[in-house]
């Protein structure tokens, strides 16, 4: 984090303006939860270890896989996703070729809110897989990846995802591992609620139903 300034903040009284959005990195990673949303939760499991927090989910979505991984896969839109994102910039590539976006975040854990700096490099796998590493140098994170796989189920899929993050910050005492926990769990949940519903707009839309792909994904993201 040399060179790098995180900010604090406490949260506004009663009456006050803020301006601070609610949101967590894990979902790879949003304001909706699951409403909305029709997918069967298969796995989850979220654990913290020597300050590295570690995410496994695994979800039916009902929505096409091909529409699935485009939302996974268009940078520029990433915001729609994570209420916490407020930028997301597609970088210059690196060397070997990965795609490299810059992510800035904004949040709220009980009364302590902070801003933080994400860069992270993108690889296709193959048809439906997604791996992202962070450039720590870059980032107000120690280490992260993030390893996400869309199968194929009729109709719909299941999206596998497996995460994990190392923050170069200290949180106040008061946010244990218990409270970010039960934070991430509840924001990775509303991102793959986002993901489907933004996955079945486009669904929609390949299939030439009439609808305003733009009006609907501004619900989803509501």
């Amino acid at each position: 984090m040399s060179g790098r300034r995180l900010q604090f903040h406490a949260l506004a009284a009663p009456g006050e303006r803020w301006h601070t959005r609610a949101g967590v990195y894990l979902a790879v990673t949003l304001a909706c939860a699951t409403a909305g949303a029709a997918g069967e939760l298969q796995e989850l499991a979220i654990t913290e270890h020597n300050g590295v927090y570690q995410v496994h989910v695994a979800m039916r979505l009902d929505a096409p896989a091909e529409q699935i991984f485009e939302v996974l896969t268009d940078y520029a839109h990433l915001y729609r996703l994570n209420s916490a994102i407020t930028e997301s910039l597609i970088l210059p590539p690196a060397p070997d070729g990965a795609v490299r976006v810059q992510t800035r975040l904004e949040d709220c854990v009980l009364f302590v809110c902070l801003e933080v700096k994400r860069v992270e490099r993108l690889h296709r796998l193959g048809p439906g897989e997604l791996v992202a590493d962070i450039e720590p140098e870059l980032s107000d994170f120690r280490s992260g990846h993030a390893h996400w796989r869309v199968r194929p189920q009729e109709h719909s899929a299941v999206v596998v995802y497996e995460g994990s993050m190392e923050p170069a910050f200290k949180l106040p005492p008061i946010i244990g591992p218990a409270v970010m926990k039960r934070k991430l769990r509840t924001q990775t949940l509303n991102t793959l609620g986002r993901i489907e519903c933004i996955a079945r707009i486009r669904a929609q839309v390949a299939t030439g139903e009439p609808i305003d792909p733009t009006r609907e994904t501004e619900r989803c993201i509501r």
